[in-house]
């Protein structure tokens, strides 16, 4: 049950400060953004710590395929980002091409996530094997 108050808890409340950001019109939002920033980053910790000590969770995150797949392709991922943002934003402006900023997030998240899938499986994953073979 503690759980469950947990996890719903502070999303609500993080988004309550959000609507609440949004609703202050030509304000100055720094304070009400470092409020924002500081529950946000005080989630994550608590979700973190959750994790790592509460065995009866509801949501055990280390047993997510999704997340460990992630977690296996994470460098690669790290590494193409920055590359795969601003070669995107080059052609997309070259191309005189417009998309919606949520598409166009999706979309290099996209090209992102098939690059470092492939740099996994074809660079580190023949690397860590060369690795086990000398350690």
């Amino acid at each position: 049950m503690k759980s469950i108050l947990f996890y719903s808890f502070l999303p609500i409340l993080f988004f309550i400060t959000f609507l609440f950001d949004r609703s202050l019109n030509n304000i100055n939002h720094n304070r009400l953004n470092a409020l924002q920033n500081f529950i946000f980053v005080i989630y994550i910790f608590l979700v973190i710590l959750d994790q790592m000590v509460n065995t009866s969770t509801i949501l055990k995150l280390s047993k997510q395929k999704a997340l460990i797949f992630t977690g296996k392709i994470s460098y690669g991922l790290y590494c193409f980002h920055g590359i795969v943002i601003s070669f995107g934003a080059l052609v997309l402006k070259k191309l005189n091409i417009v998309l919606p900023s949520f598409i166009n997030a999706i979309l290099l998240l996209i090209i992102t996530f098939i690059l470092a899938i492939i740099s996994y499986n074809y660079i580190e994953k023949p690397f860590i094997k060369l690795k086990n073979k000398f350690v």
